[in-house]
């Protein structure tokens, strides 16, 4: 096998929560933020929470945040004198302050507040960590007194006070309202090729460790090609690559692949340049041919002519699009004449 692979690829770099300085062996990903697709109407105060990250198992934690508000309408009471349209209210709160716009005036003396909006000049729906109920002073440099306002609110966003961690993606993070229909989707940590915060790329494996079921785990170490220390929410094992199927007993796990179409591959063996897959000798027929770019050098070089000098160009490597060098052609020609030998039987 030579060398096994960095552990970066298997995602156990991330630090958690336990710490912000050092591994804690999790893969998967942690929320970032979370944007929010439908805002709602509260009046009271509501709870936002996370799903449990597939990889809860091995040790990762659930995300958890607590929810910012905005004003999205108010109704208007009090005995008032003095206002006009375009008069500008500030009403506070503990929990936070925003500012309405008087849209209608009118009543006995045509000075009262009749609505306001938090959309006209110089509004703004503001921001509030807590709700308050019924009806709240207002105050305003404009010249008008005794306007109260009882606010209805919506949801601004969402302050993650947990990223989590061993999330595999935005659905396995979902988000869920205790009332009033708000509804958001989670965004992911940026992924990083270095130790992050709360995530870095990595290969997801399912596996059977004994005492158990066929789960989601987390890949701890790369034992041979073939073999792999893996950690599920039923413990840890080392545990060999299947390609028949899923998992169906005790030390055996399986890791797949996708393509560009979506179609998908048992990965069998992985080394430190390829993975070998089984679609083709497993006699598959959805594929029938690849197109690979080959040249002397791998990658490409960027040459304009009338612009880039011809000495500076590099001799066997591509001027156009990118492609594999001359011995990774050759491996990826023996492997895929040993799966077209295999599926036909020869």
């Amino acid at each position: 096998m030579g060398r096994p692979l960095n552990k970066k690829f298997f995602g156990n770099r991330n630090y958690g929560s336990a710490s912000t300085s050092a591994d804690d062996g999790l893969g998967g990903s942690s929320v970032a933020s979370v944007t929010i697709t439908t805002p709602g109407s509260y009046t009271t105060a509501t709870t936002v929470t996370f799903a449990a990250p597939d990889l809860a198992g091995p040790g990762a934690v659930t995300a958890t945040g607590s929810i910012v508000y905005e004003a999205l309408s108010a109704t208007v009471s009090g005995t008032m004198v003095g206002y006009s349209v375009g008069d500008l209210l500030t009403v506070t709160t503990a929990g936070g302050s925003a500012i309405a716009y008087v849209a209608t005036i009118g009543g006995t003396g045509g000075d009262d507040v009749l609505t306001v909006n938090f959309t006209g000049t110089g509004a703004s729906r503001g921001s509030f960590t807590s709700l308050a109920a019924g009806a709240q002073a207002t105050t305003t440099a404009d010249g008008g007194t005794g306007c109260e306002l009882t606010v209805t609110y919506r949801v601004k966003s969402i302050t993650i006070t947990e990223p989590g961690s061993g999330y595999t993606d935005a659905a396995d993070a979902a988000v869920t309202f205790g009332a009033g229909a708000a509804a958001g989707t989670s965004v992911m940590t940026a992924d990083t090729t270095a130790i992050s915060g709360r995530q870095e790329a990595a290969i997801v494996a399912y596996a059977y460790v004994t005492g158990g079921s066929n789960k989601i785990g987390d890949i701890v170490k790369q034992v041979s090609s073939r073999r792999y220390k893996v950690e599920t929410a039923d413990g840890s094992m080392v545990c060999a690559l299947v390609t028949d199927g899923v998992a169906n007993a005790a030390g055996e796990m399986t890791i797949t692949a996708t393509d560009s179409a979506a179609n998908t591959y048992y990965v069998s063996k992985l080394t430190a340049h390829k993975a070998t897959l089984v679609q083709i000798a497993g006699g598959s027929k959805n594929i029938f041919g690849v197109m690979v770019e080959s040249h002397l050098v791998d990658g490409a070089q960027k040459f304009t002519p009338g612009k880039d000098d011809p000495k500076e160009l590099k001799y066997g490597q591509s001027i156009t699009d990118a492609c594999i060098n001359w011995d990774d052609s050759v491996n990826v020609l023996d492997i895929l004449a040993a799966g077209v030998k295999k599926r036909r039987g020869g």
